[in-house]
């Protein structure tokens, strides 16, 4: 039963939901839940039609290259169990009214749908036409802090930052920080935690890099052009040379995730923290509504052992492949393990993790 037909969230399942995941309602409010789920439901609908004009134009997925079958599965799974007691255009109307700035994350998923088929049909990768001159008002509106799809992870991100002690003498390093809604959003919190304090931007997109250093006041803050699936020390960034290094929904982006961990353990001197803020799967293979844009930007990751595909990851899988890069005192918030029963469309994470 869906939280649209039905009474299932109300104010008591959302209390218990805080009380055993150990996080503030302030962070998943009922608000969020609201968008959280419709959005779920709104790309169902949307895998729903992709997959009939796959089907409908007899596309095999036994005759398709690899990186075209993840994708058709993902179709496939996520098309299923669509709620049938509303339309497609009634949830776009909802999650309208409970934020007008979800219009953007609409208009994307349009684009994505637009893409997806022409990567079927006439083999156009996704990726360029995603971050083409065109669609890149779209991706600056949406990480944005307006945007409450991507704001929680900020609120997520903050909330943890206040938690955790910090050396007087701090330097961080932020990656795939994109239009600078996580930098600029917690400076404040590290500059009443610290006596002197260092923070290092980062990104690979020129105009991102170009937009964040226009908005900059604050001369602790600088930027630099830094590509994450090659080795840092040669871009700036020492062995050893940062307490902290903060990744939100950068690193599912990797192409070699494995490698990244490694290259970003390297970089956190002893005690240093990882931190991390993602969209997670609870299970194997759970379909994420965002996914419908973000596996489109993924297609050519390097598939491992530990990674069988792109998009989002399983928390467990971040829990092993950090594990195994050495980092310790790892923590999820919320605590999933402890909610994943109630509520297993819980996919938004931090994950907080050591250098010994």
């Amino acid at each position: 039963m869906s939280f649209l037909d039905s009474n299932l969230l109300d104010s008591n399942f959302i209390e218990n939901i805080h009380k055993k995941g150990s996080i503030p309602s302030e962070i998943f409010d009922y608000k969020f839940y609201l968008i959280w789920e419709t959005l779920n439901f709104y790309v169902q609908k949307v895998a729903q039609r992709i997959n009939n004009t796959l089907k409908t134009k007899k596309i095999n997925e036994f005759s398709l290259s690899d990186k075209k079958r993840d994708l058709y599965k993902w179709i496939e799974k996520a098309s299923i169990n669509s709620v049938q007691n509303v339309t497609e255009e009634e949830l776009a109307k909802k999650l309208l009214l409970y934020s007008p700035e979800l219009k953007t994350v609409l208009n994307m998923i349009k684009v994505a749908e637009i893409t997806l088929l022409d990567y079927f049909f006439e083999n156009k990768l996704p990726q360029k036409t995603l971050t083409s001159p065109k669609n890149l008002s779209l991706w600056y509106k949406f990480f944005s802090n307006d945007n409450p799809i991507y704001n929680v992870n900020n609120k997520l991100l903050k909330w943890i930052m206040k938690k955790l002690e910090f050396p007087k003498e701090l330097k961080v390093l932020e990656l795939g920080g994109g239009v600078g809604s996580t930098t600029f959003s917690i400076q404040e919190i590290l500059l009443d935690k610290t006596d002197r304090l260092e923070y290092i931007y980062s990104d690979i997109h020129p105009l991102f890099i170009r937009q964040v250093k226009r908005k900059n006041n604050f001369p602790h803050l600088k930027t630099i052009h830094l590509n994450f699936d090659k080795p840092f020390e040669p871009q700036g960034i020492p062995k050893n040379g940062v307490n902290v290094v903060i990744a939100v929904n950068a690193l599912h982006n990797a192409y070699h995730l494995e490698k990244t961990l490694l290259e970003i353990y390297n970089s956190l001197s002893s005690g240093g923290y990882l931190i991390i803020s993602e969209a997670v799967k609870i299970y194997k293979d759970q379909p994420i509504a965002l996914e419908i844009i973000f596996k489109q930007l993924e297609i050519d990751i390097q598939v491992t052992e530990k990674r069988k595909s792109s998009g989002f990851l399983e928390y467990k899988t971040w829990c092993n492949l950090l594990q195994e890069t050495n980092f310790s005192n790892l923590t999820v918030y919320p605590d999933l393990d402890s909610i994943t029963s109630l509520y297993p469309r819980c996919n938004i994470v931090a994950i907080v993790a050591r250098k010994a």
